[in-house]
């Protein structure tokens, strides 16, 4: 069935006050304006040049509070971040990231997801994230009740497994993560992220960058898979066709289970079209790369 992995250490911000919502709708890249008690929303903060820095589910809890669950593991520089642009607002920020524990649950569930989130356990907040093809449930459960979730879970036949594991899952199904393939290196539309975008709601940071990259078709990269021969000694790390620098893998592991090796990166987009194999360099020997037809 499906598996769960541990991600605990990503960041939770809790937000409340009177113009919470109105301010999350202004710095984010996604409509939530309609956000009610029990929903949840994914969207992408950018800054002006509209790179990326973080992606976070929005969660509208029945208190009337906020979560913001990031992908980053560094609470400080999130919350230094929201509060550069909370000046008059009636809003109140505090990181909650060290009482939770969090999981992500992820594969093939042979019941319906939303049939299998709800009630998993009364204290923890539940949600989906969708990225490209692939949907995740993420869990966050407070501290105390971390084993008695962990065993729910292995009763309805999820079991836990290595965060080596989850990193052949995701790369293979083309999920990015900071700060590999979502940084302040790269805006959304490199990233294939344009789901998480409203093209409808008006202004928020970065918005006129993205809304020009977009309709000028000026977006000089694209996230990708690949196949690769072995692994980069470290990423990131350039690769190459006979005319120079064609991207950067961002992302590589090897597949334990199937053999070869998988990974993720960044393709020029005058690459695209053209040829397909390219290759990288590991102490001086030229390692063979060839880009997966389907795009990340």
């Amino acid at each position: 069935m499906g598996s769960f992995v541990d991600v605990s250490g990503s960041v939770v911000v809790s937000m409340v006050g009177a113009d919470s919502l109105d301010f999350l709708q202004r710095i984010s890249t996604n409509d939530m304006a309609q956000l009610k008690t029990g929903e949840n929303v994914q969207t992408i903060l950018t800054d002006e040049k509209g790179r990326i820095i973080d992606i976070v589910g929005v969660v509208c809890q029945t208190d009337g509070r906020f979560l913001l669950v990031g992908q980053s593991r560094v609470s400080g520089q999130l919350m230094s971040w929201i509060e550069k642009y909370i000046i008059m607002e009636d809003i109140k920020i505090d990181d909650l990231t060290s009482l939770f524990t969090q999981f992500l649950v992820f594969g093939t569930i042979s019941f319906p997801q939303k049939d299998f989130i709800r009630g998993l356990a009364p204290e923890s907040t539940t949600y989906e994230e969708t990225w490209g093809r692939s949907k995740l449930h993420r869990v966050l459960t407070p501290r105390e009740a971390e084993q008695d979730v962990r065993q729910r879970l292995s009763d309805r036949g999820i079991l836990s497994v290595t965060n080596e594991a989850f990193e052949e899952y995701r790369i293979r199904h083309g999920i990015p993560i900071v700060p590999n393939e979502l940084s302040a290196l790269y805006n959304p539309l490199e990233a294939n992220i344009s789901s998480l975008i409203s093209w409808t709601k008006g202004c928020y940071i970065g918005q006129e960058v993205i809304a020009r990259l977009d309709t000028y078709k000026k977006v000089q990269r694209s996230l990708v898979r690949m196949v690769m021969g072995a692994t980069p000694a470290s990423v990131p790390v350039p690769f190459f066709d006979g005319d120079g620098e064609a991207g950067t893998i961002t992302s590589a592991v090897r597949i334990a289970a199937r053999g070869g090796c998988r990974g993720l990166g960044y393709l020029k987009t005058s690459k695209i079209l053209g040829k397909r194999d390219f290759f990288f360099l590991r102490n001086e020997e030229k390692i063979e790369l060839h880009i997966e037809e389907e795009p990340a």
